[in-house]
């Protein structure tokens, strides 16, 4: 049957027996009960029993001592009241608790008097000796004495001896003291220690209770609390349905956050089961428990779970108790994100991130926290939004007066990592990024300049110190990635991935009050950060270093932090239009070189109108990046920046020389009569977008301008394979003035051209000028070249060749005197027309006459006078193929493959480039783009090779670049172009499987 309901206390005493010493006042030895009045009137009331603990118990002169009393006793009902006088001056009234400070040395009388439900009273007394020599060698040590009892596993109404052994902190026993036996739990009989500790520092005394119930007996030597025993008392079998679980919150927003999960024990009768056994278990998701023992008086036990998980996974959460599970599970939910690849901060504010800023007049008034925990900054005094400011990311700019951003404290107590994107802007000491308003040991999380040349990390007073460059400008000062971890016995601090300092600190930050990032009380004095802020993340743990260095390396290429270096490919000559040999290089390094991969460079043509592959590359794994670049006229100079943008941040400049005498592609030595290259920008004149003259660039200043009675051509700004052209109509003709004066028996002529449609007109010219169409007019004797729709002629006799389409083509005319004189049509490499026979020059007029009646594009046009080898003839032909993407592109390998999205595929794609003779073509550009899906090169969605000697080119598979599949169908397309969209292509299809 339930037992009637019973009044509950903490500590109940059948029988008692006192005494005084050390000052103490004793008591009675049998304590009258005083009457109860209203309620209790036929009952008679026992009064309280007053008992009480100090800590410390030998104080020195400015200790703050805590007195506790909530060991008191009332076998009848339960202590309402409590009255504490404390000898200096300093009385409480009703707490169990009180805690005053000593200042000086002396004897203190310090008592308190309960009060029971009842209004009955008892008082008790110690004289606390307060002495700058504290503690006595022969005081009581709670972790040194012991409690047993005899038998841990009770019948109700039973009783077991209890021994109780007081040691010193030496483990000496400590004779004659004092020693009270009670307990947590319900109705107990007690029958205290009859004498003071033996010599040998052991004294005993009987407890026992009648009720069904687990609880702990609790012993009390010279005023110091010693470790409770835990009993099992008649029939104390867990219930199942009466026992419960109880868990305060199933989402856990950010890691490092914990939930509490109360356990309530229970036997059938509905009595709690004091100092049972609590374990959890938790499955699905990694965990960290905390907190498991012994339930309390009344059954209940609070454990702690932190889960180490992030991204939704749930986790399940079973409670034993002695070991038996109770059947209602839990479940919890880490909703924590990942940042930077590791699991869970606490809290992430990222000033690149537009949807966490929210800003008035570009002041900021609230920065949001992206840990899912929403401990969001609001500002009253906020920093400035600077878009681009920070290596052309937008970041937080700080005063050094007045802003600063307070922020919660997730650092108190617990091990953790920090880490700060900072750029000062002084020199100047106590210039910290990081902060607070205590300033008293322990009690303020900081991080900054200490000084211009000291770096410092630490919870206040327990400073770690490290020497940094000193400040010489804002534009020579890139930033910081400063990193400061924290556990016990191990602590660091970091700049840029390299270690300036370490130590094996065990100072927890006790208190963050007033945690800010730009604000710190230092001495007494409020200063703000004079700089600016990108990024800071908070890490309730300490990260290992493997999580540590892949967050520093994420926040470093993401902010263009580091050292960027120039590598290769300065100070090159090539001649206008031309790539240069050795592509510039770069390398970005953190503090400790090591190199920084998916960096991203930005690179900026500053002068010489020469062009790159791509405006942007991203670094390789050993932390290179390159570009491909063609020079224009003259010196040439290209700026890298380690930048999100150009104009900002770290640059390196490449020099380049473009002579205008010199030598086309594939030509070691020259003497040209004339040169025309409308890739090169730098030799084109426009007026209102009409051409007014193109530029000889052979050094004879051959210049060709628009002819008299004719309309100017314009320039076509990708016409052939991404590259400019200069595109004419029927109504538009160039003349360049005495160009062919040099111009015999013997003459090279290479022309890059595509016409609009299939029409006839004169390839190369003709005796005297008629009104056929003409591309070049060259008034030679002896011999016509000309090109109409389907064929190819030469000379008189007209010799005829297919044309095989309308295609943009290198075209070449070779006309060699010598013992076996030859004159040869070429396209593409591959000879269309061959003759025998001189040709001489001998017209009135050396003038050079372009697209008289034509229409179409003219990439490039140069002559020799003399003629080449075919050695020569074919370096030409395929540096012009390599130079204006001309030739047959086709997928090589790396086709039709089925890869796991989000990975690499096994096969990188590959195409070649080859002329008509199968020969691969070395030094062209290939832009791929992602045309279709969510494939990517590292993070971009295009990316730039060049050929190498075999004709091949490929996307990287590992590196800053990497090609990654996306889910489903996806399209990557080869462009034999610089530019996306342009020229010939082939595409790859690949597919990503779940």
């Amino acid at each position: 049957m339930p037992r009637s309901p019973r009044r509950r206390w903490p500590l109940i005493l059948a029988s008692l027996i006192v005494w005084g010493c050390r000052g103490d006042s004793a008591l009675p030895v049998a304590p009258s009960e005083p009457v109860a009045s209203g309620p209790r009137s036929n009952t008679a009331n026992v009064a309280p029993t007053a008992l009480f603990t100090v800590s410390p118990r030998w104080p020195r002169p400015g200790d703050t001592v805590t007195v506790d009393a909530s060991y008191s006793l009332d076998r009848d009902g339960s202590v309402v009241h409590y009255e504490w006088n404390l000898g200096n001056g300093t009385t409480q009234v009703a707490g169990a608790q009180a805690k005053t400070v000593y200042a000086s040395a002396g004897s203190y009388p310090l008592s308190v008097t309960v009060v029971d439900d009842g209004g009955s009273r008892s008082t008790r007394t110690l004289t606390l000796v307060v002495s700058p020599a504290g503690a006595p060698s022969t005081a009581v040590d709670s972790a040194q004495s012991a409690v047993a009892a005899a038998n841990t596993s009770l019948l109700a109404a039973a009783t077991t001896v209890v021994t109780v052994t007081t040691r010193t902190a030496l483990g000496l026993p400590v004779p004659n003291v004092p020693v009270w036996l009670g307990g947590r739990g319900r109705e107990w009989q007690v029958t205290q220690p009859s004498a003071f500790t033996s010599t040998l520092g052991v004294t005993t005394g009987t407890i026992g209770s009648p009720m069904t119930q687990s609880a702990q007996i609790v012993a009390i030597a010279d005023y110091t609390l010693l470790r409770p025993v835990n009993v099992s008392i008649g029939a104390t079998n867990l219930s199942l349905t009466r026992s419960s679980v109880r868990l305060t919150d199933p989402v856990v927003s950010a890691g490092g956050d914990s939930t509490l999960l109360e356990v309530t024990a229970r036997d059938a009768e509905g009595n709690p089961l004091v100092g049972a056994t609590v374990s959890v278990a938790v499955t699905g998701g990694t965990s960290t428990v905390r907190n498991e023992g012994a339930t309390d008086a009344n059954g209940r036990r609070v454990v702690v779970i932190e889960p180490t998980a992030c991204g939704g996974i749930p986790l399940t959460v079973t409670a034993s108790v002695n070991g038996t599970p109770l059947p209602a599970s839990v479940i919890v939910t880490a909703a924590a994100p990942t940042a930077y690849g590791v699991c869970g901060p606490a809290l992430w504010f990222d000033a690149d991130d537009a949807g966490t800023l929210t800003q008035t007049s570009g002041t900021l008034t609230t920065w949001r926290d992206k840990s899912g925990a929403q401990r969001h900054s609001t500002a009253t005094a906020g920093p400035t939004v600077v878009a681009g400011g920070f290596n052309g990311r937008t970041a937080l700019r700080f005063n050094g007066t007045s802003q600063f951003l307070p922020i919660s404290d997730v650092a108190s107590g617990a091990p953790y990592t920090l880490l700060v994107v900072e750029r000062r802007r002084s020199g100047r000491s106590t210039n910290f990024v990081i902060g607070g308003t205590t300033p008293t040991a322990f009690n303020n999380l900081l991080l900054g300049y200490q000084t211009g040349t000291s770096l410092r990390f630490a919870p206040y007073t327990d400073n770690l110190d490290a020497v940094v460059p000193a400040f010489t400008s804002i534009a020579a000062e890139p930033g910081r990635v400063t990193v400061g971890r924290w556990a016990s016995g191990a602590r660091s601090l970091m700049s840029n991935g390299a270690v300036l300092a370490s130590d094996a600190s065990t100072n927890a930050v006790a208190t963050w009050s007033g945690a800010a990032i730009g604000r710190l009380n230092i001495a007494g004095t409020i200063s703000y950060f004079d700089g600016d802020v990108g990024e800071v993340l908070l890490f309730r743990r300490a990260l290992t270093n493997a999580e540590r260095s892949l967050v520093n390396a994420s926040l470093m290429r993401k902010w263009s932090l580091g050292t960027l270096s120039l590598t290769a490919g300065n100070n090159q000559t090539a001649v206008p239009g031309a790539f240069v040999a050795t592509a510039p290089q770069v390398r970005v390094t953190d503090d400790a070189g090591v190199p920084i991969s998916g960096a991203t460079v930005t690179w900026q043509v500053a002068a010489g109108g020469g062009s790159v592959g791509s405006t942007t590359s991203t670094t390789d794994a050993s932390g290179y990046a390159s570009v491909a670049w063609s020079l224009g006229a003259g010196v040439n100079t290209l700026v890298a920046w380690y930048s999100a943008a150009s104009g900002v941040g770290q640059s390196v400049t490449f020099t380049g020389t473009a002579a205008l005498s010199g030598c086309p592609t594939g030509l070691s030595t020259c003497a040209m009569s004339v040169w025309f290259d409308a890739s090169n920008s730098a030799s084109i004149s426009t007026n209102a977008g009409v051409l007014t003259q193109w530029s000889d660039l052979s050094g004879r200043t051959r210049h060709a301008v628009v002819a008299s009675g004719s309309s100017g051509p314009t320039v076509s700004a990708l016409a052939v394979n991404g590259r400019p052209a200069i595109a004419f109509t029927a109504l538009t003709t160039l003349r360049a003035t005495n160009a062919l004066d040099q111009l015999t028996t013997a003459a090279e002529i290479f022309l890059v051209a595509r016409p609009n449609a299939a029409i006839d007109g004169n390839v190369f010219g003709e005796r005297s000028f008629t009104s056929n169409r003409m591309l070049v007019h060259l008034p030679w004797t002896g011999g016509l070249v000309y090109w109409d729709y389907g064929t190819c002629c030469m000379g008189s006799a007209r010799i005829s060749a297919q044309i095989p389409n309308y295609d943009a083509a290198v075209w070449s005319f070779t006309v060699a005197p010598g013992a076996t004189p030859q004159r040869q049509l070429r396209r593409n490499g591959i000879a269309l027309i061959t003759g025998a026979g001189t040709m001489t020059y001998n017209a009135p007029t050396r003038d050079l006459q372009l697209a008289r009646n034509w229409a179409g594009v003219i990439g490039e046009f140069f002559i020799l006078p003399r003629a080449l080898d075919a050695t020569e003839r074919l370096n030409v032909e395929r540096a012009l193929m390599a130079k204006w993407g001309i030739g047959t592109v086709a997928i090589s390998s790396g086709n039709s493959q089925t890869v796991a999205a989000g990975a690499s595929p096994s096969i990188a794609p590959t195409i070649r480039f080859t002329d008509a003779n199968a020969a691969g073509i070395a030094g062209s550009l290939v832009t791929w783009q992602v045309t279709a899906g969510g494939a990517r090169f590292g993070a971009s969605t295009t990316f730039s090779t060049v050929t190498d000697a075999s004709g091949f080119a490929t996307v990287p598979l590992t590196g800053g670049q990497a090609l990654t599949i996306g889910s489903g169908s996806n399209q990557i397309t080869a462009w034999l172009s610089v530019a996306a969209g342009q020229g010939q292509s082939r595409v790859f299809t690949l597919t990503g499987t779940p």
